[in-house]
């Protein structure tokens, strides 16, 4: 397991960045203080498990980063191309 550096946004919650990443809001809770109020620009950190899909032809990476619930910045292209790792 790694950690994401998170910036909140207007309008995030705990339990919003966690849904977005696939985790548990109560881990993002503990690995931030115990923190249940956010302020914007404050960094949460997130964290992070590695998986690995392929592409499907003609699929983008910002459209399988939404088929898999998260956002297109948690995406790294591997150099072939066709498979990517997500943090999720």
């Amino acid at each position: 397991m790694g950690l994401h550096e998170y910036i909140v946004s207007e309008g995030d919650s705990v339990y919003s960045v966690a849904k977005k990443f696939g985790v548990d809001d109560r881990a993002v809770c503990r690995l931030n203080g115990g923190a249940e109020r956010l302020d914007m620009g404050q960094i949460l950190r997130i964290p992070v498990f590695s998986l690995y899909t392929r592409l499907h032809r003609g699929q983008s990476v910002s459209s399988a980063a939404g088929a898999m619930q998260v956002p297109p910045e948690a995406v790294s292209p591997t150099a072939d191309g066709e498979i990517f790792v997500l943090f999720q």
